[in-house]
């Protein structure tokens, strides 16, 4: 194989001990490689060959006279780097000797002296040429135009040379900003209010935006990327010519075969990087691990004095060249599916190792495969049920049995087999997904997330993960959607050495990407291929492309109902066929702008629209205005007190905490500025106006709890609970809201309206056949379509529960911002007494990382703690509310995610606001439930029966078991 060279220049040559250049070295020397440039570093190696006809003469070439000054001076802290300039390493000397004035003034007299010398020494060394190996090539090649001139001076014809290329070199890139402006124009003339060109952008990505903004269909689309396909081949040419002249002339030198010519290593790296078809991302991270390479060559040589022990970049070229890794290896010209080259998929592994009667693995889609399985697990566990069970009972009668009954048994052990069953297969999910990306990233030296960022061209590199996922927040694909195009496109024969597969995949993931978050959500909800971001790993990457779909859900049905109208039912009869009919859903909600939200949707953004335009339109009130709204029975100001002691004991008075005082606190330095200009404007030095106004108008408090006298339980000054109301609200038969804890109040309800829905099946349906033999129908049914419809009624039920579970959690937050004058999560802040003020969202997130608490136990508890009869005049209701909510604190996420499933209380983070407070208390249970069967086990093991026997009791089992909890160390959560 050919030889590699490090960067370093002729003078690094005389790096040698002693005061000449021996002729017994061999006759090659470094090359200076694009550091100044191609066509320096051909003068450069004129300078070679310069050098070498001494040689051959036998003759000695002194050491340039800068080198022997850096040398004189050389101690521990200080060696001489050739590569950098002079000037700089003159500066770098002084500050390593710590000189001062004077003797700085005279190592400068010395070393412009040495700087004389080596400029005549160089001068010396130019007049003698290696005309041959140059006349060669002058005369073998005419390079363009350029004609060589045998008369005249080697140097001359290389100069002239060097100015016709330059020349062809400056028209082309004048053509090329020409071609590029067409690029310009074609964008600027679609510019419109939404849209603005932004040329820091690719331009695929730019005119993906600009399809989307200006919401073309397909024909216009085409249409535009005709406009822009010849925008782009313009563009691409005169970067192609322009290519082209500048390695025109490099060829010609590199093709010669004469003495002392060597490799360009920078050509040979952008050669691998054109055959291994790296992206800019592994392009960027195959640079840095070329320049160590350099580093060490040029620390070798200078260790050993040998100048052309080049090791390290010859080990880097060779084992790029020999590289093991995934799609590159192959040299079979054979085509094989790359798909075969991954290795087991773990999803896949799943299904087929499922041993249901009823169910075997077809290679079909991921979630279709999964709901034929857990359609056959169900078939499989009621043909289990004991004839003479109360469950037998409810079959063959069809009558709802009584909560108390075994009924309420077999509905809660078939939901959570069926919920186990549904997490174990989406950790195998995450599992194939990371395998994949594994598997890419091999192929081409990425991380997962890089892996992301080049199939879908987001972002620069190189990434780290923060990046990534910033990058990563415009695109809105399905994760099945995501895994299932991956896999088809690794199905395709490929020649197993095509380089990188990034090319291969990006058109097959790229055009799933949804142009918003919205639409992603219903298209998830409506083809029912939801991933539950709960299951995923919190540090995973897939997480860089999950999104909070619930919170898009509250109008679902309204959305269902307007996309069904707008698409109209011919185009609904074709895509509901078979397999065909997610990616039917998807192209026809691509195919035009079909608002899948409807008028709902429409009238919830002009509301927002006119709510955003009033708060911007409102201007922030002014000291006197924002504090009335803080006018105190107990407070009246008093002047002739100091304002700073009037300002403490009104701190006192409202017991603030210490997030308000600093809040506060601002607001007083800004009233006592406003004196202070009232002052200076009007030569008034008592009139203090601003400051006696703000504690005038605290004499009079209007606020939510400061103004009764008699005592009276808070939580009836704060309003309708929307969960509670959401529970009175409910018309169903055998279920009356009785003011209980929320999540048995909502157990109730559920199973009272399976009952009557039960109960309104038609007496000759295939449902109710089923009902009355309890023999598992086929799949294809009505039994399947009532297994179907009842989770519908379920998992919307459960949404709009939680939905209101938030807005009830937002109500208390707010009772109490209003009656402290605090944001939510700065009273999250001040009731776990955390982090310090003043806090942002961010801080406070931060500062709540250490909270872990049921949402179930914490509405609760806020609850009861204002239901107790409390004089309203009390100030703050934080110091009431503290101690009940901190003691229902885990020592840590993994305590509490086992009790939120022991007690069946766990909040979907699905079902939150995104930008909510709410989130900053939720956490990732579901990554701890992996082992929750044996967890389960040990802790009832280790709490013993009658324990257990205690705490399973009535309305008191979630408390009792937390205090059993928090009581003690469990060896099985700490293993």
């Amino acid at each position: 194989m050919a030889s590699y060279f490090p960067i370093v220049g002729v003078p690094s040559t005389l790096n040698l001990k002693g005061y000449s250049y021996p002729y017994q070295l061999r006759d090659q020397v470094l090359n200076r490689l694009w550091g100044e440039g191609r066509w320096k570093s051909v003068e450069r190696r004129l300078e070679y060959c310069q050098a070498q006809n001494y040689l051959h003469q036998g003759q000695r070439i002194p050491v340039p006279a800068i080198v022997e000054f850096f040398r004189k001076y050389k101690f521990q802290r200080f060696t001489y780097d050739p590569s950098n300039p002079i000037d700089k390493e003159f500066d770098r000397l002084c500050q390593q000797r710590q000189w001062g004035q004077v003797k700085i003034s005279q190592a400068w007299e010395e070393y412009d002296l040495a700087e004389l010398q080596s400029a005549l020494w160089q001068q010396q060394l130019e007049q003698s040429l290696a005309r041959s190996a140059i006349n060669e090539i002058f005369q073998n090649h005419e390079v363009d135009i350029f004609t060589y001139d045998a008369s005249a001076d080697p140097i001359t014809n290389l100069q002239r040379l060097i100015a016709r290329q330059k020349k062809i070199l400056k028209d082309l890139q004048k053509q090329q900003r020409k071609s590029a402006l067409a690029m310009v124009e074609f964008f600027s003339q679609y510019e419109f209010e939404q849209y603005t060109y932004d040329p820091s952008n690719p331009p695929d990505v730019e005119f993906r935006r600009l399809c989307q903004q200006r919401q073309w269909g397909p024909k216009r689309t085409r249409q535009a990327r005709q406009e822009y396909n010849l925008a782009q081949q313009q563009l691409a040419l005169s970067q192609q010519q322009q290519s082209l002249a500048q390695s025109s002339f490099a060829q010609v030198i590199q093709n010669q075969e004469f003495v002392n010519f060597t490799c360009d290593t920078n050509a040979e790296f952008q050669r691998l990087c054109q055959q291994r078809q790296w992206g800019p991302v592994r392009i960027a991270r195959a640079q840095l691990e070329y320049e160590e390479a350099q580093q060490e060559s040029i620390l070798w040589q200078e260790q050993w004095g040998q100048p052309l022990a080049q090791s390290a970049v010859v080990e880097y070229f060779e084992n790029c060249e020999f590289d093991n890794s995934g799609s590159d290896t192959s040299s079979n010209t054979s085509e094989i599916p790359l798909l075969e080259l991954v290795g087991e998929l773990p999803a896949v592994e799943f299904l087929r190792a499922q041993r249901v009667e009823g169910y075997t693995y077809s290679s079909g889609l991921l979630h279709e495969e999964f709901r034929g399985l857990l359609n056959a697990r169900e078939a499989e566990w009621e043909a289990d049920l004991p004839a003479e069970s109360n469950q037998a009972t409810f079959l063959a009668t069809g009558h709802a049995l009584a909560p108390t009954t075994a009924r309420e048994e077999w509905i809660e052990e078939w939901r959570t087999i069926e919920r186990e069953l549904r997490e174990e297969f989406q950790f195998k999910i995450e599992n194939e997904f990371n395998v994949l990306m594994d598997f890419i990233g091999k192929s081409t030296g990425l991380e997962a997330w890089e892996v992301l960022v080049e199939l879908y061209g987001v972002g620069k590199a190189p990434l780290g993960q923060d990046e990534a996922e910033h990058a990563l927040k415009s695109i809105n694909v399905n994760i099945y959607d995501f895994i299932g195009a991956i896999k088809d496109a690794l199905r395709v024969p490929t020649k197993g050495n095509v380089g990188s597969p990034i090319p291969l995949l990006a058109p097959s993931v790229q055009k799933l990407n949804f142009p918003d978050e919205h639409m992603l959500s219903f298209y998830s909800k409506y083809t029912d291929r939801v991933f539950n971001r709960n299951n995923a790993m919190e540090n995973g990457t897939l997480v860089f492309l999950l999104r909070p779909l619930a919170q898009h859900w509250k109008d679902y049905k309204q959305q269902k109902k307007h996309f069904e109208e707008e698409a109209g039912w011919g185009a609904l009869a074709l895509i509901r066929g078979e397999n065909a009919r997610p990616h039917a859903i998807r192209e026809l909600l691509l195919s035009r702008r079909a608002d899948p939200i409807g008028e709902f949707w429409r009238l919830l953004t002009t509301q927002s629209k006119a709510l955003k335009a009033l708060q911007e339109r409102t201007s922030a009130p002014d000291i006197v205005e924002f504090f009335k709204e803080y006018e105190f029975q107990r407070f009246t100001y008093d002047p002739s007190n100091p304002p700073d002691a009037e300002f403490q004991r009104l701190c006192q008075q409202r017991q603030w905490g210490p997030v308000r005082i600093a809040q506060a606190r601002l607001e007083y330095e800004d009233a006592q500025q406003e004196s202070i200009l009232w002052q200076e404007q009007w030569g008034q030095p008592l009139a203090q106006s601003a400051v006696v106004e703000y504690f005038g108008n605290r004499k009079f408090d209007n606020s939510g709890y400061d103004t009764s006298s008699g005592e009276i339980p808070l939580l009836a000054l704060v309003g309708e609970l929307p969960a509670v109301k959401f529970l009175r609200a409910q018309s169903v038969e055998g279920y009356t809201y009785s003011s209980g804890l929320l999540h048995e109040e909502f157990r109730g309800l559920l199973n009272a309206r399976e009952a009557e829905w039960e109960a309104s099946l038609p007496a000759e349906s295939n449902q109710a056949t089923f009902l009355a033999t309890g023999h598992a129908l086929a799949p294809t049914t009505a039994r399947e379509e009532w297994i179907e419809e009842w989770r519908t009624i379920e998992r919307e039920l459960k949404e709009e529960f939680q939905f209101e579970i938030e807005d009830e959690f937002d109500v208390l937050m707010d009772f109490i911002g209003r009656s402290t004058g605090l944001e939510a999560w700065e009273v999250l802040v001040e009731l776990y007494g955390v982090g310090k003020a003043l806090l942002g969202q961010d801080g406070a997130e931060r500062a709540l990382e250490s909270v872990n608490v049921n949402i179930y136990d914490f509405i609760g508890a806020i609850k009861d703690a204002l239901r107790v009869p409390t004089k309203g005049n009390v100030g703050s209701p934080i110091p009431l509310l503290a101690p009940s909510v901190q003691k229902l604190n885990f020592p840590d996420e993994h305590m509490l995610s086992f009790y939120s499933k022991y007690t069946d209380r766990v909040f979907n983070r699905n079902n939150a606001m995104e930008h909510g407070t709410l989130v900053f208390l939720l956490r990732p249970l579901a990554q701890h439930w992996k082992d929750y069967k044996q967890q389960k086990k040990h802790f009832e093991e280790e709490a013993g029966w009658g324990a257990l026997a205690l705490i399973r009791g009535g309305n008191a089992r979630p408390h009792a078991i937390r205090e059993l909890l928090l009581s003690r160390r469990w060896s099985f959560l700490h293993n």
